[in-house]
């Protein structure tokens, strides 16, 4: 109901395909989300510029100053999607894991074969014993170290076992 000017330039011209994603980016990520729903946004807008310029020539400093994130929010968002097990960031959207904890995961030293189940199992540890992201590093750096020196010890059924209850063992 109250009038008022406003100044609108008109460009004859056709956008280039990323200045449209810049536009549809900067509308996307001006709306209230979780990171991980940001992580998702920033990882398609990183594979569209991939598409259009090519891997070789993209960075996360050149794709962090067109979206206004830090480097380490986009590398952050490009290690969620890509390295993060399905199923723990299925933990995350359900609000039972932070997004934080949630990245430390990929820190985990496993197998290739066995990254996933790794990540899910160490995720429910982190959720079971109500860790929080410092303790959550510590815990993970800690199977780190482990892996260092498992084997040897026991067998590869004795040690499975352990696994499972989260490395705990009990010496008498």
């Amino acid at each position: 109901g109250i009038e008022t000017d406003i100044l609108v330039k008109l460009a004859n011209r056709t956008l280039s395909e990323e200045e449209v994603l810049s536009i549809q980016m900067s509308e996307n990520l001006h709306n209230k989300m979780t990171s991980a729903q940001e992580a998702t946004i920033i990882h398609s807008f990183w594979n569209q510029m991939i598409n259009i310029y090519g891997r070789e020539n993209i960075t996360l400093s050149m794709i962090a100053a067109r979206m206004g994130r830090s480097p380490r929010k986009v590398s952050d968002a490009v290690k969620y999607i890509e390295n993060i097990s399905p199923k723990v960031q299925e933990l995350v959207d359900c609000g039972n894991l932070a997004y934080s904890s949630a990245l430390l995961l990929t820190e985990l030293k496993t197998s290739d074969n066995g990254q996933w189940s790794e990540q899910v199992r160490v995720a429910l540890q982190i959720i079971s014993r109500n860790l929080n992201s410092k303790e959550a590093k510590k815990y993970i750096n800690r199977l780190n170290e482990e892996n260092k020196f498992s084997g040897p010890l026991f067998d590869n059924e004795i040690w499975g076992e352990i696994k499972r209850n989260g490395h705990l063992i009990s010496i008498k």
